[in-house]
């Protein structure tokens, strides 16, 4: 009997097409782990209309909170920008848990961090924008 392997193939993708870079880092460097991320996060989440809407309209108010909800939703948005992801059975599923618990430790259910990454894509240039200026010391 021939063993399955649970392992299909690794998918190449075309991701990221275009890479930007602030001070000669990968933008996405200045995320919920650095001091300059989290600043760059907290002035996005207020300079952002939509996205400050959203949060404002859940309860999500405090530069902490916002932080951490714009964090998970960047993160889970960048993280899918992979030239190459492993491809088996059960991976979609593996995949959806990890968003969720990625989402519900920043306070959020699966749907509404969902509809806040695709705000965060949507305005990818405005938190560019904003990191950009944090980084400079323009943000204010």
């Amino acid at each position: 009997m021939k063993e399955k392997s649970l392992y299909i193939n690794v998918e190449t993708s075309r991701f990221p097409v275009e890479r930007h870079y602030i001070c000669g880092l990968p933008e996405f460097a200045f995320d919920q782990y650095v001091r300059q991320g989290k600043q760059s996060l907290a002035y996005f989440g207020k300079a952002c209309t939509q996205v400050s809407e959203w949060l404002t309209a859940r309860g999500i108010t405090t530069t902490d909170a916002i932080i951490k909800a714009i964090g998970a939703s960047v993160f889970v948005v960048e993280g899918a920008l992979l030239d190459r992801q492993l491809q088996f059975e059960g991976v979609e599923d593996i995949y959806q848990m990890a968003e969720q618990y990625d989402y519900e430790n920043a306070g959020l259910d699966l749907e509404g961090g969902r509809t806040l990454s695709k705000l965060i894509l949507e305005h990818q240039a405005e938190l560019r924008c904003s990191r950009q200026k944090v980084v400079a010391g323009t943000n204010h």
